[in-house]
């Protein structure tokens, strides 16, 4: 009993800990590393479980580059307490994969931010990752509606 108490509360601090560190897409934006402009929806998150129960969570948004373009921003996090696994990161948007890497996690877990083109319509923005020493598997996705015209672009 005491032992579930535990980890539901770990669980619900580590994904309090996530929803704080995903902040870093719209400051990417903002800081002219890959996006560089205003965001035009707000963003839309996802939280869950990998197969052998660790936390992750991916959020996308749009944003305007300097150059008044829109792209997709992503972060993606695992929380995983244990430094020195290695996983294999792709993330895509609508099925086609713009990032994919090898990520050590660090004693805090795994993180990847990404800025993608947009090509327009709706976007099906996923993560799927692998653990190389475990075999865990997560999956995420989240949808973003057709972005607006928004920041007079």
């Amino acid at each position: 009993m005491h032992r579930r108490l535990f980890a539901s509360a770990l669980a619900t601090a580590a994904t309090v800990l996530i929803f704080g560190a995903l902040s870093v897409v719209p400051a990417m934006a903002q800081s002219g590393n890959g996006g560089g402009g205003q965001s035009c929806l707000p963003s839309q998150m996802a939280t869950g479980t990998g197969t052998h129960g660790t936390a992750w969570a991916l959020k996308a948004m749009y944003v305007h580059n300097p150059a008044g373009a829109v792209v997709i921003g992503e972060a993606f996090e695992i929380s995983t307490p244990v430094a020195g696994q290695v996983w294999t990161v792709t993330l895509a948007d609508n099925g086609t994969a713009f990032s994919s890497a090898n990520l050590t996690s660090t004693a805090t877990g795994v993180r990847e931010v990404q800025m993608t083109p947009y090509p327009g319509g709706t976007s099906h923005v996923t993560a799927h990752a692998v653990n190389q020493q475990t075999s865990e598997v997560i999956d995420g996705a989240v949808t973003l509606p057709p972005a607006p015209a928004c920041g007079g672009h």
